[in-house]
């Protein structure tokens, strides 16, 4: 028993998987050929005697929308964090009662939640600001 692909002679290409045991009672369908292969899948090719994978699919760059849309929504992703992050200090900043260091906790949230709203989210791979580590 073996695993063979079958093969269609006029286009080479593989069009189907089949397990065969070699028995002379089952012939492929005219124009078609049948090549022992454990690796070769639908969809591969048979060029010059060898089975080959097809070259893999061209690589689509995205569109100005959509790098737009991703950038957007991995902005909103961490504007929102940085909003967590700060509300409980901003609300010791309201109330008058937060320390040195909760200002300027506060103060490093808000300069790093403004550097975030400036990002160019029109292009690729845009320069993210660090968030704080305070």
């Amino acid at each position: 028993m073996g695993t063979y692909a079958v093969v269609d002679l006029a286009s080479g290409v593989v069009i189907n998987m089949i397990d065969w045991d070699g028995n002379p009672g089952w012939a492929p369908d005219e124009g078609q050929i049948v090549i022992e292969s454990y690796t070769a899948t639908m969809g591969w090719l048979y060029v010059d005697g060898q089975l080959v994978a097809p070259p893999p699919p061209p690589v689509v760059p995205p569109t100005p929308e959509e790098i737009a849309a991703a950038n957007t929504a991995y902005q909103n992703i961490l504007i929102y964090q940085a909003s967590q992050a700060m509300a409980p200090v901003l609300v010791s900043l309201q109330l008058g009662d937060a320390t040195d260091d909760e200002t300027v906790i506060a103060r490093a949230w808000q300069a790093y939640y403004r550097a975030l709203r400036l990002v160019d989210v029109s292009i690729v791979n845009p320069d993210w600001p660090i968030a704080p580590d305070v």
